[in-house]
């Protein structure tokens, strides 16, 4: 669960920087909050920052957002990520 931990730690510094609700990985429905984010956030477009990065880069990330996604299925299998 170390991927997923430091995802929601990195979503927290981010949300307390500009004064937006953290996340959490408490319940079900916080826990599908962290999915939505990491679904948004597989949509080709966002993957590939519009075009702005490499193949590589995007696959890098895509590999790492989908380890992150399968630490937060096993945690909860009742999430639901659509970009897998």
């Amino acid at each position: 669960m170390k991927d997923l931990d430091r995802y929601v730690a990195d979503k927290n510094r981010w949300a307390s920087l500009f004064g937006n609700r953290t996340f959490s990985l408490a319940t079900h429905s916080e826990r599908q909050r962290v999915a939505d984010c990491i679904d948004c956030e597989l949509a080709p477009e966002n993957l590939y920052c519009d075009g702005e990065i490499s193949h590589c880069e995007a696959e890098a990330n895509h590999k790492r957002l989908s380890r992150i996604a399968r630490e937060l299925i096993q945690l909860d299998p009742l999430v639901e990520i659509s970009e897998l």
